[in-house]
C-alpha cells in the first residue's frame, strides 16, 4: 500500500459510528470524503481556478468586515464600561 493511500485510510478512521446515530455518522462521513464541498461558494458545476479563487477571496474579504464590525462594536462596549467605572 503507497503512502497516499495509508494516509487517506488513517482520515477515514474516526468514532462517528461509535458516538454519533447512524444517520448523522454517515453524513459525516460524506462530507469528510476526498471531494471539497463548494457549497459555502455557490458553486454547483466546475468552474475555472480562477473563478474559484475570486469566490474565495470575495467570501474572505465579507467574513473579515463582519468580524471587523463585531470586533470595532467590542471595543466600543469595553470603552463605554470603562469610562462608566470611572465616573462612578
Amino acid at each position: 500500500m503507497d503512502s497516499y493511500s495509508l494516509h487517506k485510510n488513517e482520515l477515514r478512521d474516526n468514532n462517528f459510528s461509535k458516538t454519533l446515530p447512524s444517520v448523522l455518522a454517515e453524513q459525516a462521513n460524506a462530507i469528510l470524503k476526498d471531494s471539497y464541498n463548494l457549497g459555502f461558494l455557490g458553486i454547483t458545476e466546475p468552474v475555472a481556478e480562477l473563478e474559484l479563487e475570486k469566490r474565495i477571496i470575495e467570501k474572505i474579504k465579507i467574513f473579515m468586515l463582519e468580524l471587523g464590525r463585531v470586533l470595532h462594536i467590542s471595543e466600543i462596549n469595553t470603552g463605554l464600561n470603562t469610562m462608566a467605572r470611572n465616573i462612578l
